[in-house]
């Protein structure tokens, strides 16, 4: 987790590297900023998985966030890295959003 940095970043690569284990059958929450998106929502099994199990993982972000992000930006974000989802991800959140309080925080 250290490629991360810290603060607000981490906080949110570790949260939704939870969901995305969590919903999306990964068995470690652990994703580099290089990571492609549409790989980690594809899960281990790259595409085996049912579309309700990727909505699961963006329902779980997105409250993470505090702000549903549309399905438009979800679209465009398969193409992106984790790392551009994540800062994204951080900016829609706002300057003032604790992600320490929130339980999807991985261990």
């Amino acid at each position: 987790m250290e490629v991360w940095g810290g603060g607000n970043r981490k906080a949110v690569a570790a949260a939704a590297g939870a969901a995305f284990a969590k919903y999306c059958g990964w068995p470690k929450p652990y994703f580099l900023p290089s990571d492609n998106v549409s790989v980690i929502a594809g899960g281990p099994k790259f595409g085996a998985l049912d579309t309700t199990d990727v909505r699961d993982a963006i329902g779980a972000i997105e409250e993470i966030v505090g702000t549903p992000m549309g399905p438009i930006f979800w679209e465009a974000s398969g193409a992106a890295t984790f790392g551009d989802l994540v800062d994204k991800l951080v900016v829609a959140a706002g300057p003032n959003h604790s992600f320490k309080a929130d339980g999807y925080a991985a261990a």
